[in-house]
């Protein structure tokens, strides 16, 4: 199976079937063969992709502490999408691999179709209660270096496949299962793809955090699995890829890259009809129904908007920064920072939201909101 080296980390990954790419990550303890079952009901359909975090299965099992962290994980993950061609795909994982899931899409929203939140929580706000999660994360790491392997077995998905050491297991713990900040539970009224946030009936120390995830992701379906526990997908594998079937035949068509490359274009003639007063080329990429909200707090429509950019030009060396585009079937939102020199000489930065429409196969900007 292949490999990617991530500076002297080896990353063990497979990719399964064709079709729209499908993301799984396992749970910490476990290995990708926990969702075995999954490719065997989606690869027929879609190109399941999995993969042995760091300190897991195949994977390597550094002994540096520091090479152990959620960013460094979310690099791995985005690592295994570019070694599979992926630019996006629906992003999934049970409990320690549905928080990577949601630390991915919280680095890189543009590169996410859909969620797929499966017996895991977004972490804590209250400092007391991260607190002590973090301590049972040692504790873990501790007896996994004073027993080995053999404390290393939980649920049933930590029961399929093998690890390196425990000094791996050791250093997931400290590093990917603690938690450092509330950054991921504050995220979550941002998610702005389909989401689907499944459970086990029976894993009664996540249905709270998912009704949770439900209530404040907008427009999240929610799938409780009856008869399940922690490891939903092994202890009611039918339901459980039946709750998944509907959710994925929901989704909107993937984006093709045509697009995506249309709309950065789009996105730079914009900015480049900003800095040099391109009237015409304005008048072409906007929708007739077009409003942009102003930094002053001035609503105007298209042709006001036309108005402004007829006006003799006073900043210098507007550049886009951080630009993430996200695709949502016919409607697209790109957010942006900006950063620019005024007429006086002094440099400042802003940010921009901008929506686009495909209409009648044309992407057209129907909405712009400014601030500086």
């Amino acid at each position: 199976m292949p490999t990617i080296d991530r500076d002297g980390v080896s990353i063990h990954y497979e990719a399964h079937g064709a079709g729209p790419a499908l993301l799984l990550s396992h749970g910490y303890g476990a290995t990708s063969r926990m969702w075995d079952g999954q490719v065997a009901a989606f690869a027929d359909r879609y190109r399941v992709i999995l993969w042995d975090m760091r300190g897991h299965g195949q994977s390597g099992d550094p002994r540096d502490p520091a090479r152990y962290s959620p960013a460094l994980t979310v690099g791995d993950m985005a690592a295994v999408l570019d070694a599979c061609g992926e630019e996006r795909a629906i992003i999934g994982g049970l409990s320690l691999g549905g928080v990577m899931s949601l630390a991915f899409h919280f680095a890189h929203p543009e590169r996410v179709r859909a969620l797929l939140l499966c017996d895991t929580g977004p972490g804590f706000r209250n400092p007391a209660a991260r607190r002590q999660w973090n301590e049972r994360a040692e504790a873990r790491a501790r007896d996994l270096e004073a027993r080995g392997l053999a404390d290393a077995q939980g649920g049933a998905e930590t029961r399929l496949g093998h690890h390196r050491s425990a000094q791996g297991l050791a250093g997931a713990a400290r590093g990917m299962l603690a938690q450092q900040d509330s950054s991921l539970i504050d995220s979550l009224p941002d998610i702005a793809v389909p989401t689907l946030v499944l459970v086990g009936s029976e894993d009664k120390n996540f249905l709270a955090a998912s009704d949770y995830m439900a209530s404040k992701i907008a427009g999240a379906q929610k799938a409780v699995i009856p008869d399940a526990g922690h490891a939903a997908n092994l202890d009611q594998p039918t339901a459980f890829n039946h709750a998944v079937e509907a959710f994925l035949a929901g989704l909107p068509a993937p984006a093709t890259g045509s697009d995506l490359e249309a709309l950065i274009a789009l996105n730079r003639d914009y900015i480049h009809s900003v800095q040099h007063g391109d009237v015409r080329r304005f008048d072409e990429i906007l929708a007739a129904d077009f409003r942009c909200s102003n930094p002053d707090g001035s609503l105007v429509d298209k042709t006001g908007f036309l108005a402004q950019t007829a006006q003799k030009v006073t900043i210098r060396g507007l550049v886009t920064e951080d630009v993430r585009v996200r695709i949502l079937g016919d409607v697209a939102i790109i957010h942006a920072r900006t950063s620019y020199t005024t007429a006086t000489g002094e440099h400042r930065n802003g940010r921009y939201t901008d929506v686009w429409a495909r209409r009648d196969g044309v992407w057209l900007a129907v909405s712009a909101h400014v601030t500086r």
